[in-house]
C-alpha cells in the first residue's frame, strides 16, 4: 500500500453486516481527523426512507464515490463504510477514485463467523431505530457466500477484538502513510 509512496486518500472497511465496520469507521474518523463517508448515510439522505432497492444503492455508490474524489483532491482522508464490499469493482472503485487523485486506499477487513455476525444483528433489532431497514440475521450468510478475496493489501482484524483495540490497529497503519497532500489536483 504505501510502498508507492503515495498519500493515503481512502480507508475502506470491508466485512460482513454486523461486524462493527461502522463503529470502526467513526472511531478511526475522530482519531485521525477524518471524513467518514457512509454508503448507508449517504443512501439516507439521498432516498429516506429508504426501500432498499439495487438502484438505490447504485446511485449511493456513486455519490460516495464522488465523496472520496473530492475528499482526496482537497487532501483529505475518507474512511468508507457503509456496505460490504464484497463484490468485485466495489473497493476498486473506491482505489480508482483515490488513484485519480494521486493517492491510494487501504483495505480493512473485519473477520468474523457469520453466525456470530448473525448474532450481532440478531441482538441489534429491538432497536430498530439505529438498524437499517436492509439488515436481517441472515443477511451476513448472504453476503458470505459472494464474498470475494479481498486484496493483498488488505490489512485483516479480527471483528471480536475490542473497538478501541481495532482503531488502534487501523490508525497505527494511517499514522505510518506518506502525508496527504492538500488541494493539488480539482475533482
Amino acid at each position: 500500500m504505501a510502498v508507492t509512496g503515495q498519500p493515503l486518500g481512502a480507508v475502506a472497511i470491508l466485512g460482513l453486516p454486523g461486524v462493527g465496520k461502522t463503529t470502526l469507521a467513526k472511531g478511526l474518523a475522530q482519531r485521525c481527523g477524518a471524513r467518514l463517508v457512509s454508503r448507508d448515510e449517504i443512501r439516507l439522505a439521498m432516498f429516506g426512507p429508504c426501500s432498499s432497492t439495487d438502484g438505490e444503492k447504485q446511485a449511493a455508490f456513486a455519490a460516495l464515490i464522488g465523496a472520496v474524489t473530492t475528499n482526496c483532491a482537497l487532501g483529505h482522508l475518507s474512511i468508507v463504510e457503509g456496505m460490504p464490499f464484497s463484490r468485485y469493482g466495489e473497493y476498486e472503485a473506491v482505489a480508482a477514485a483515490a488513484a485519480a487523485q494521486g493517492h491510494v486506499a487501504l483495505p480493512v477487513l473485519l473477520k468474523i463467523d457469520p453466525a456470530v455476525a448473525s448474532q450481532r444483528i440478531a441482538a441489534q433489532r429491538p432497536s430498530a431505530h439505529a438498524v437499517p431497514h436492509d439488515r436481517d440475521p441472515a443477511l451476513p450468510y448472504t453476503v458470505d457466500r459472494r464474498f470475494r478475496e479481498p486484496p493483498p493489501s488488505t490489512l485483516q482484524l479480527d471483528a471480536r477484538r475490542d473497538p478501541e483495540e481495532l482503531v488502534n490497529a487501523v490508525a497505527e497503519r494511517v499514522a505510518a502513510c506518506p502525508p496527504r497532500r492538500r488541494g493539488t489536483r480539482g475533482p
